[in-house]
């Protein structure tokens, strides 16, 4: 019997011995074929946020809500939908109370697990109190839109003064319960805060969508069309699973979130509650 060395696989000269190899290979290229398509639709249809994973640094929120990308048409006119949208009207009671449930700054909960996957040491991580019951490991935690819409809100407001500081430069709405981790700076030191926040989250997104140009009535020259086309992201579940896992306490449990956790590293003040020296 007569033996043949082929990619470290010894085959036999025996009648049928070409065929079996036929076969092996033809099998490799189906079950490689069938990985390829399952691939394509997993990326087709970002299941499991496999696209959202791969554009974007680790957040344990996508391991626990499936976020679908939907195509939209950006509303970029310079004039307000018909009907309009709340967040395209003036100042008032309901527009507030629309503009406060997509960017409330309520607490979320993170695993020890979770901080490292972060990068970030847990011993230099807040925990919260354990009256509030999420047990003696459970980390303060802010989803980042949370705190990008708590900014243009902050924006939004100061664009209409009027409206909502008095003449100290106090905000006129300002809850009573305390914020924990408050720095004290002027109005239009948080302002700047806020402006520099989402200057670095639009550049690092950096769209590259683009705008054209139309001939309008009334227009002398090219108008350009900013209603353009966006993949995005399914922002309302995103929302709700927040109003549904966020820290809800009572008054009197909120009052204990500056005890001090046990063990905690304290962190140099500079630049983070006094300017860089």
């Amino acid at each position: 019997m007569e033996a043949s060395q082929i990619c470290g696989i010894r085959i036999f000269s025996i009648p049928g011995g070409f065929l079996l190899l036929n076969m092996i290979f033809f099998c490799l290229s189906v079950l490689i074929l069938m990985g390829s398509i399952m691939h394509a639709q997993d990326l087709s249809h970002n299941i499991d946020n496999i696209l959202l994973k791969k554009t974007s640094s680790y957040s344990p929120i996508l391991d626990k809500i499936p976020i679908s990308l939907t195509e939209v048409r950006t509303h970029g006119s310079f004039f307000a939908e018909q009907p309009p949208s709340i967040f395209q009207m003036p100042p008032s009671p309901e527009v507030d109370e629309a503009w406060e449930r997509i960017s409330d700054t309520h607490a979320i909960t993170l695993t020890r697990q979770e901080i490292v996957s972060m990068g970030r040491d847990p011993a230099e991580q807040w925990r919260f109190p354990l009256e509030y019951g999420y047990g003696d490991e459970a980390y303060m935690g802010l989803l980042d839109v949370s705190h990008h819409l708590h900014c243009l809100n902050a924006l939004r407001q100061a664009a209409y003064p009027d409206y909502y500081f008095n003449h100290t430069g106090n905000h006129m709405g300002s809850k009573s319960r305390s914020v924990p981790g408050k720095v004290h700076f002027t109005r239009g030191g948080h302002d700047l805060h806020c402006q520099y926040i989402l200057l670095q989250f639009i550049l690092c997104h950096a769209d590259v969508g683009v705008i054209t140009f139309n001939k309008v009535e009334g227009v002398r020259g090219p108008m350009a069309d900013f209603s353009i086309d966006h993949k995005c992201r399914d922002h309302d579940s995103i929302i709700q699973w927040k109003l549904d896992h966020q820290v809800n306490v009572t008054d009197e449990q909120w009052a204990l979130i500056n005890r001090v956790p046990e063990g905690i590293r304290e962190l140099s003040g500079e630049g983070r509650s006094r300017p860089f020296q």
